[in-house]
Formats: structure tokens, sequence, C-alpha cells
């Protein structure tokens, strides 16, 4: 098989965690004519959150600061040039949130790179890190409303859409 061939190597791992889909050799085939289907979607999800979570305790371990930027900025332009379909909003929430002196380097290399395809993701780090710490978060929004570009400003709106939609008016 020319799936199991392929070394599972740490730039694999991250493409994994950064795509749409996991494409896990041990994935869970849901089969929506089944009367499980929605158990075998929630284990599949259940996978990939837990191989999500252990990329970044390895980015943790294996990058430093200054590196984390380059290497998912570098990994998503790769993905996006091949046609790959990358959806890092996982990884980037799971770092926001457990791995806090990553994140807020990170947001901050975000904001000062104008071209970075992370941008629209930006708000989902921000939650990240606001759900474990609104005062870094609150500090993070001043800088990006300061930045003011159109990619900044779209993610900072994403950002209040998604933290404000459950108060938002009904009717």
């Amino acid at each position: 098989n020319l799936c199991s061939s392929v070394p599972d190597s740490f730039q694999l791992r991250l493409t994994r965690a950064l795509a749409t889909e996991t494409l896990l050799p041990n994935r869970v085939p849901p089969n929506p004519n089944d009367s499980k289907f929605d158990e075998q979607v929630d284990a599949q999800e259940k996978l990939n959150n837990d191989f999500r979570a252990s990329v970044c305790a390895e980015i943790a371990e294996s990058l430093g600061e200054e590196q984390v930027f380059s290497t998912f900025d570098r990994r998503l332009r790769d993905m996006d040039e091949a046609g790959f379909s990358s959806w890092p909003n996982h990884v980037l929430w799971m770092i926001g949130k457990d791995y806090p002196k990553l994140a807020v380097p990170l947001a901050h290399a975000i904001l000062a790179s104008p071209d970075t395809p992370l941008h629209k993701f930006f708000h989902v780090l921000l939650g990240g890190i606001g759900s474990q710490s609104p005062e870094r978060m609150e500090d993070l929004l001043k800088i990006d409303d300061a930045v003011g570009t159109p990619q900044v400003q779209r993610s900072l709106a994403q950002h209040f859409w998604f933290t404000n939609r459950n108060s938002r008016p009904n009717g």
C-alpha cells in the first residue's frame, strides 16, 4: 500500500492537522445509512481532535516561539499552492487555548505580516487565547485594531461576530 509507505514525519502530521480532513489511516468511515451514523461521526471527530492535540503538543515541544509563525505560514502557503484544502481553525484554537507562550508571539507575527494566509484565521487564535486570558486577548485586540489593514479588520469583524452571535437580536 502506497499510503503506508509514506514516512510519518512531523511535516506530514502538521499538514494533516492543518487540513480540512486529517486523512488519518485509522479513520472511522461514517455510513450515512447506518443507524449509528452520529456515533461514527463523533468517533471520527474525537480521533481528529486527539490527533490535532498531539500535533499541538509536538509543536510546543519541538518549535521555538519564533518558528511557529514561519512553520504555519509556509505550510499553509504550500498547501494552497498544491490545491490541498486547509482549515487550521482547530489547531489555532488549541494553540491559543493551551499554549499561550506560543500563541501570543504567533498573534503578533500574524499582525506584523501583511500577506500571511493566517490572517483569515486570526479570529480563531484570538478566541483560543481569550478563552483562557481575556486580558491577553484585549491587548491583542487593541493592537489588531491599530494595524488597520483590510485583512486584519475582516478578522476582527469575524471575532466580534463569533463572540457576540448569542447576544444578537431575534426575529
